[in-house]
């Protein structure tokens, strides 16, 4: 009988983020400009939600980079645009804080729960931001 081999922990990369394209050689640090910002239902982009993504996780905010690279944040916004970081489930409580992150960084936003991302996204558009190895967004 086969054994099974014993998880180590690590996760791999989720297939959201899309990898550099060839010949763009990205350093730590280096800054690229945010190239378009869109909001979607997360069912607009998948038929059934990705592992990882609860009942809670409604909403995804799509950051494509003047690179090619996608960042994609989930949460659930409220009616007047805002979001809670607070929510009984812990992964998407992880996804909700990388976005406070991002904004509190990127937007010199206090309080991010109360920042209107629906109107704000609209000037997202020609932000640059901190690249990081891999060319995902540093927060």
């Amino acid at each position: 009988m086969a054994r099974k081999k014993k998880s180590t922990g690590k996760r791999s990369k989720t297939k959201v983020h899309k990898k550099v394209k060839k010949g763009i050689d990205m350093e730590q640090g280096s800054k690229i400009v945010i190239k378009d910002v869109k909001l979607y239902d997360v069912l607009d982009l998948w038929r059934r939600k990705p592992k990882g993504l609860f009942f809670a996780d409604t909403d995804a905010i799509v950051v494509t980079l003047s690179s090619g690279v996608k960042e994609i944040f989930f949460t659930c916004l409220k009616g007047d645009g805002t979001f809670s970081i607070k929510t009984p489930n812990r992964t998407s409580q992880v996804h909700r804080q990388r976005l406070a992150d991002f904004i509190k960084h990127y937007f010199n936003v206090k309080n991010p729960e109360e920042y209107d991302v629906k109107e704000g996204i609209k000037s997202w558009k020609g932000k640059s931001v901190n690249i990081g190895k891999g060319g995902f967004i540093i927060l």
